[in-house]
């Protein structure tokens, strides 16, 4: 039975579009063969990077929902992964360290490599079914996937990105420098309390 592609040229808004959005997914991840992450369909990526159906339905999404909103000329993002690289070009990416589940330890540094929590022993990995099989070898791989992981974005960055304009300085003390001496409060600063 042929799949119905006429969706594809409706406007992104109709619901004729969403309803077709939810209908691929639904087709694409019944015959995937992880059934819970797909290669993402963007034409950036070309196929190589793994992501999740929520991701890949509701960023792309509201990503294409901007773009129609917005007037002609816009430069958003088309995708996912196309605005994941401008964020990392910015500085403002972050950084993926595994935890212990019970938040005992991060797995950085000296513990990086290891494999069980040194203050509880809990295992860092999430037990999983889904294996892989090596094709050299056909021995059967387990992903590891851990079981906590922290995001961390790093200040220094972010706080250089904040100070390369020379106006966020002066707005950042106007507290102090324009600040009433006069019985007229405008703003709670002014305020004697």
């Amino acid at each position: 039975m042929p799949i119905d592609k006429s969706w594809m040229q409706k406007s992104r808004v109709s619901s004729e579009y969403h309803k077709g959005v939810l209908e691929f997914l639904d087709f694409a991840f019944s015959n995937a063969p992880g059934k819970e992450m797909l290669p993402c369909p963007c034409i950036r990526c070309n196929n190589c990077l793994m992501q999740k159906r929520e991701i890949i339905k509701s960023f792309t999404m509201l990503l294409e929902l901007l773009k129609e909103a917005f007037p002609e000329g816009e430069t958003l993002p088309s995708n996912y992964y196309e605005a994941k690289k401008i964020l990392h070009d910015l500085g403002l990416h972050y950084i993926k360290i595994d935890a212990c589940p019970s938040n005992c330890m991060l797995y950085s540094k000296e513990h990086a490599n290891a494999n069980e929590c040194v203050v509880c022993d809990v295992s860092r990995w999430e037990s999983s079914d889904d294996h892989s099989t090596d094709e050299f070898t056909n021995s059967v791989k387990k992903k590891k996937i851990p079981a906590k992981v922290l995001r961390y974005f790093p200040l220094k960055p972010r706080l250089q990105r904040l100070y390369m304009s020379s106006k966020t300085p002066s707005h950042m003390k106007w507290h102090v420098d324009g600040r009433m001496e006069r019985e007229m409060m405008r703003h709670p600063v002014d305020s004697l309390a």
